[in-house]
């Protein structure tokens, strides 16, 4: 039997790539059924809305209900996954930039004071 040519390091980044691979096919397989969920339920509501303008039954009407709200928490879902995203990268960059610019605007502050002011009689006033 022959040594392994491939070295461990190839073999780790060859590993990682594949493990990153899987996940990014789950990712689009589940972000995927989302879609087709979230469709599917649009087109019963319209037809749900549709039957229940013609009819006024109160059972389409609690079931239409139903299906809105299972919608709202698909769209409460993703908000949710929007916020926790930008979160993320808030704090993966941090605030640089808005640090910069409190201590630039201090700076401009500090400098532009006027400490001493001279009243006609000559004497100084600080405040």
């Amino acid at each position: 039997m022959t040594p392994p040519t491939t070295s461990i390091t190839t073999l780790w980044e060859t590993l990682e790539v594949v493990a990153r691979g899987h996940r990014i096919a789950i990712a689009a397989r589940l972000n995927t059924a989302r879609c087709e969920k979230r469709q599917r339920l649009e087109d019963e509501i319209r037809v749900m809305e549709a039957t229940h303008s013609r009819t006024g039954s109160l059972a389409v009407k609690r079931q239409l209900t139903a299906l809105r709200k299972q919608l709202r928490s698909l769209d409460g879902d993703r908000a949710e996954y929007a916020l926790f995203r930008t979160n993320q990268k808030f704090y993966a960059g941090g605030d640089k930039a808005g640090r910069l610019l409190a201590h630039c605007l201090h700076m401009q502050t500090a400098s532009r004071r006027v400490a001493e002011l001279r009243l006609l009689g000559g004497t100084l006033t600080s405040h």
